[in-house]
């Protein structure tokens, strides 16, 4: 299987965030679930997609901020646009603060 189809079979775009990952995963877990009505064929098939793009998933950086997730850098929404401010929780160096 290669990563597109396995975007695919869950219903991704490449780049897709873990939160993504995950809400995907049990979105078609649900539905292909042989407990739930579906074939084991077509679960095993999504479970193997849901690891493989889980593997290749960038993931935050242990001691990394939590709230820019590592980038020093957190996005705000003001009214309709987005804006990129310094983390003020790490001061910008994405690192956890004592």
């Amino acid at each position: 299987m290669t990563t597109d189809e396995a975007f695919a079979i869950l219903g991704l775009r490449p780049g897709a965030s873990v939160e993504e990952v995950r809400q995907a995963w049990h979105d078609v877990a649900g539905r292909t679930h042989p407990d739930a009505g579906g074939s084991a064929e077509e679960f095993q098939r999504a479970r193997e997609a849901y690891y493989l793009v889980r593997s290749i998933t960038p993931r935050t950086p242990r001691g990394a901020c939590l709230t820019c997730f590592g980038s020093g850098r957190r996005r705000v929404r003001s009214g309709f646009s987005t804006v990129n401010l310094s983390c003020a929780a790490c001061g910008g160096s994405g690192k956890v603060q004592p």
